[in-house]
């Protein structure tokens, strides 16, 4: 549930998923019947959703592997800067945001993208570029899978999230 759900709403669909199990049940033979809801339970959590901003350097661990295109930027448009070298590899200073670069971007559909970019906007770029973007994070020398697309397409871009306390 996040700050928009409508609560009354989402109350009748869970109330119309227990009415469901119960016909169900007594569908099967069960020969029982259903008098009350005795007690329901509401467990609220904080939700921090994933949000890349700008530059941070590469854990030394990450650093040395020479595997990650790590582009110095500054403001939120990180996301924006690293999906397009992503899809424009250079031999050269790949971590430089040059006039090239800047050009390409401009290629891309951004309508509608907010920076810093979340997960719900991923899939919204995603689909007006049609691209498969994966992002991974990083915590205590593992890497983890954080979002897998569930679009399929030909093209792929796999994004790594650090932060601050894993530097």
């Amino acid at each position: 549930m996040l700050e928009g759900t409508d609560v009354n709403e989402m109350y009748n669909d869970v109330v119309n998923k227990m009415m469901e199990s119960v016909t169900t049940f007594k569908i099967c033979g069960s020969n029982w019947r259903f008098r009350s809801v005795v007690r329901i339970e509401i467990i609220i959590i904080a939700y921090r959703p994933l949000r890349g901003n700008s530059y941070i350097p590469l854990p030394k661990k990450l650093a040395a592997k020479n595997a990650i295109i790590n582009l110095k930027n500054e403001g939120d448009q990180c996301f924006k800067w690293e999906v397009t070298r992503a899809l424009n590899p250079v031999d050269d200073h790949e971590e430089r945001i040059d006039k090239a670069l800047q050009k390409r971007a401009e290629r891309l559909q951004w309508d509608g993208i907010e920076f810093p970019v979340s997960v719900i906007d991923i899939d919204k770029f995603g689909k007006s570029n049609d691209l498969f973007v994966n992002v991974f994070g990083y915590k205590k020398g593992y890497v983890y899978p954080l979002r897998i697309s569930s679009k399929m397409c030909k093209t792929v871009v796999d994004l790594l999230l650090i932060s601050d306390d894993e530097k």
